[in-house]
């Protein structure tokens, strides 16, 4: 492995932690240890206005086998923290989350949109967007 690529390993592992803001959302993510085996996901966002939702999917590493799980969940105005236990299977996997303004019924969602039709929702709006690495040094 070149230099380069191993310090860029070092440092995301070092920093994980990320925060993003715009039109008075703001949007961040920890990630620490939580015993031996797993770790823990910290998502803080401030949220100006009722009615957003929260959506986070973790990938499992390449190769292991395991679907990717997703959660939403709806956020209150203010300030909103969530926190998910990772387990050992999605350790050293990734983790995508969102904010987003609106949550459709299936009923309002394209003929089409088979997603919507099967999950009975969809997400539209996104403000904020974060990813990153489920691993912890």
């Amino acid at each position: 492995m070149s230099r380069c690529c191993a310090l860029g390993f070092l440092f995301l592992s070092i920093i994980a932690h990320s925060n993003q803001t715009t039109g008075g959302l703001s949007f961040g993510y920890e990630i620490d240890g939580n015993g031996p085996v797993s770790l823990r996901l910290k998502t803080t966002a401030f949220i100006p206005t009722t009615g957003m939702w929260i959506g986070i999917t973790l990938t499992p590493p390449l190769g292991s086998g395991i679907l990717p799980v997703s959660i939403i969940l709806p956020l209150k105005k203010g300030r909103a923290i969530t926190e998910l236990p990772i387990g050992s299977p999605m350790k050293h996997g990734t983790f995508e989350a969102a904010i987003w303004s609106r949550k459709l019924p299936s009923n309002q969602c394209a003929i089409d949109d088979k997603l919507c039709a099967k999950q009975g929702y969809k997400l539209t709006d996104m403000k904020l967007y974060i990813w990153g690495p489920l691993s912890w040094p």
